[in-house]
């Protein structure tokens, strides 16, 4: 029913009731602010009674609202109780709060003239959706349009699109030369929602594809193109290299593997390469020799490069300097 019909109706019971009121006033006294009686315009009526033509009445909402044998329409006519109850506007799993999602992706069925009302449900050319109905807004400039929607400049009329990142589900803002909601930063189109960056097709805010990599598998790690490296194989800088001699911390800026020493092995403690000699020999910088007191044969055995024939023992040792 239009607002001129119940404004029409609402008219003609004040006016019974103003008349209904007169007819009875000669046999009860009415009581100040009660239904029918006299009141003065802008004071408080009983019950929340309004104030209309100096007689308190219902207020006009209140038998539409409530009212079963009268229950509220829609643009097409149809009752929204009983066998229509109206579009879903919940959170559909793997969707933003209050979005549905449909074979593009995740829709607002209250304000997405593609999906107005229901999934695929698109307005005609020139309509734009308004609280799941699709609607035509003549004149927009001096109001702000609904839904997902603009003032064109040119027409002056509400067309499909954002102009405000606040249009768009949360994760996504608005492109202003293409109307178009799309992923922020650090997040991707993916399956039809936008989702963190933090794999190796979209890594990190950029949401950069990581490259190839030999001997491994990219892969996106705290934000940063790295690898996964096969079984033999170490990762520094997003590659891969042998597992040894190992790059440890001091040295994964450049990936420079440890020097391994001569005759022994090395590892990292902590951040630094850390030799590793076998027992009877010493860490004597990038080899493993002899240390002093050690029975030797010539110089080179020895750490300290001096192996000395010692008279009371009978026999050559490694000496220090």
């Amino acid at each position: 029913m239009s607002r001129g019909k119940i404004g029409s109706l609402w008219s003609i019971s004040v006016l019974t009731l103003w008349l209904a009121g007169c007819g009875n006033a000669g046999d009860d006294e009415c009581t100040p602010g009660a239904e029918g009686c006299a009141c003065a315009q802008g004071t408080q009526c009983l019950g929340g009674l309004s104030c209309f033509s100096n007689i308190c009445v219902q207020s006009p909402s209140s038998p539409t609202t409530n009212d079963p044998s009268n229950p509220p329409t829609t643009s097409d006519g149809s009752s929204s109780t009983g066998d229509n109850p109206g579009p879903t506007t919940g959170t559909t799993p793997g969707c933003p709060q209050g979005l549905t999602q449909c074979e593009d992706g995740c829709a607002d069925l209250a304000g997405d003239a593609a999906h107005c009302g229901g999934c695929g449900n698109a307005c005609a050319t020139g309509e734009v959706c308004q609280d799941s109905e699709c609607v035509v807004v003549e004149n927009c400039t001096p109001m702000s349009c609904p839904g997902l929607s603009y003032c064109s400049l040119d027409t002056k009329q509400c067309v499909p699109g954002c102009q405000f990142s606040d249009q768009c589900p949360i994760k996504e803002v608005c492109d202003t030369v293409t109307h178009k909601c799309v992923c922020g930063e650090g997040y991707h189109l993916k399956d039809g929602i936008c989702q963190p960056c933090k794999e190796a097709a979209a890594c990190g805010n950029s949401c950069t594809v990581c490259p190839a990599v030999a001997n491994g598998s990219p892969a996106c790690i705290d934000g940063k193109c790295g690898a996964t490296c096969d079984d033999g194989y170490q990762e520094c800088g997003g590659q891969c290299f042998v597992d040894y001699p190992p790059i440890c911390g001091e040295n994964r800026d450049n990936c420079t593997p440890c020097e391994e020493p001569e005759g022994g092995t090395v590892t990292c403690e902590g951040s630094k390469c850390t030799n590793v000699c076998p027992p009877g020999t010493v860490d004597c910088t990038l080899s493993c020799k002899k240390g002093k007191g050690y029975l030797c044969n010539n110089d080179d055995e020895c750490c300290s490069g001096i192996c000395e024939y010692d008279a009371q023992l009978n026999y050559f040792a490694c000496y220090s300097f």
